[in-house]
């Protein structure tokens, strides 16, 4: 809690990394994370590991485990677009990120609107 980075470990000592990406909407319900792992998105990782992870959860692979564009289209497909398409016609909704490179590519901005 309250810290910039958590390491991953495993039983043979060297260290893994990942990013968790959270979406918390203002009534405090938060949407599926996306949890990013170091690894190549057709690599064992991903075609074989994620079969057996817990399904509340969407995963990806990344070569630094950062969200890169397109670990961000899949968030919007995954996890923006079906919230915003279950959302009653009199709401608004309104989305906030930060500065990360990858909120602000062209792509990105184009596939949100």
């Amino acid at each position: 809690m309250g810290a910039h980075a958590v390491h991953i470990h495993k039983s043979t000592c060297d260290t893994k990394w990942a990013t968790l990406v959270v979406t918390i909407m203002a009534s405090g319900k938060m949407l599926n994370p996306i949890l990013v792992f170091k690894g190549m998105p057709e690599g064992r990782i991903a075609t074989w590991d994620f079969s057996t992870y817990p399904c509340r959860c969407i995963y990806a692979c990344q070569s630094s485990a950062w969200m890169d564009e397109v670990v961000m289209l899949q968030w919007v497909e995954q996890v923006l677009k079906p919230h915003i398409l279950e959302a009653p016609l009199h709401v608004v909704p309104l989305l906030l990120l930060d500065s990360c490179s990858c909120h602000m590519m062209a792509l990105v901005v184009m596939w949100i609107n």
